[in-house]
């Protein structure tokens, strides 16, 4: 299960109980209305659906990869639902861009269109290298990484220190990594 997975990420119950203490996601959750997260829920091999999101974001923009995204969570986060189950990608990708399922079918069973899993892999390494761990993260100016689940406080921080020393914007670092236009980032 999932909740099996995360205990022996954070090296145990005790590494789980601290890491759920300093992220407060159930209190976080309950804030914005999710009554529960699905910790026994099946873990799941994820690189399908980063597939799907790097090709959304491709094809169909960042609007709809954020809805695409938002889809997914609610899925794999709440219902439980497996990250790798073609036909529930397929579904996200049409209602969250509108494409049609067969599309979708087609690019997710094909392991050689692009985004490839080593596309994916290389996306992971690159983030790895940056301190990145867990999802949402967010780097800020090409290198400031704010975990998605710190508190509102601290992203508020980081942009009033940034404003406040007048850095100048950087280009988003992940573009040509996804092999994505900098202008649309």
């Amino acid at each position: 299960s999932n909740r099996a997975r995360l205990i022996r990420k954070w090296g145990g119950e005790a590494g789980f109980e601290a890491q759920k203490r300093r992220h407060r996601l159930k209190e976080r959750g309950l804030e914005v209305g999710i009554a529960k997260f699905d910790l026994d829920r099946t873990a799941s091999r994820t690189v399908q659906s980063h597939r799907l999101v790097q090709w959304l974001t491709r094809t169909r923009g960042l609007e709809a990869t954020e809805a695409a995204y938002a889809e997914l969570s609610q899925r794999h986060f709440i219902q439980g639902h497996k990250l790798n189950d073609n036909a529930m990608l397929a579904d996200v990708a049409l209602r969250a861009a509108g494409v049609p399922v067969a599309t979708t079918l087609a690019f997710l069973e094909d392991a050689i269109a692009p985004p490839t899993e080593g596309d994916v892999f290389r996306a992971y390494h690159a983030c790895q290298n940056l301190g990145i761990n867990g999802i949402p993260t967010f780097v800020i100016n090409g290198g400031r990484v704010i975990s998605g689940a710190a508190a509102a406080a601290e992203f508020v921080d980081v942009l009033q220190d940034i404003h406040d020393k007048g850095d100048p914007l950087v280009d988003p670092i992940f573009a040509d990594l996804l092999g994505l236009d900098p202008r649309h980032l």
